[in-house]
């Protein structure tokens, strides 16, 4: 081997590692969210007929690719970390106001 092509591959590898590490922590965060709407907000409905599993698979499906979307889209907004956690906190104050006694 030439002086530094070893370094080059093991930069390879450590590079490779990183996006598979990266890869897998947003898999893991778009099927929660996706096991969050749909066993805690659609299987919790009162009432409501249970879903089949053709129609659970389908609406996990579409709740990812929903996810997906809405984060390339908030990926696009000039905003830093510290504005994001703005805006959650702005939404949380409307979304789940404080009761008045």
């Amino acid at each position: 081997m030439r002086d530094g092509a070893a370094g080059y591959w093991l930069a390879l590898l450590l590079l490779c590692a990183l996006v598979a590490a990266l890869m897998s922590t947003a898999d893991s965060g778009l099927m929660a969210i996706a096991a969050v709407v749909l066993n805690d907000l659609v299987g919790k409905r009162p009432g409501g007929r249970p879903l089949t599993a053709a129609q659970a698979l389908w609406l996990a499906r579409g709740v990812t690719v929903g996810s997906c979307v809405l984060l390339v889209l908030i990926s696009t907004l000039d905003v830093t970390l510290v504005g994001l956690a703005a805006l959650q906190q702005q939404i949380l104050c409307q979304a789940l106001p404080t009761p008045t006694p």
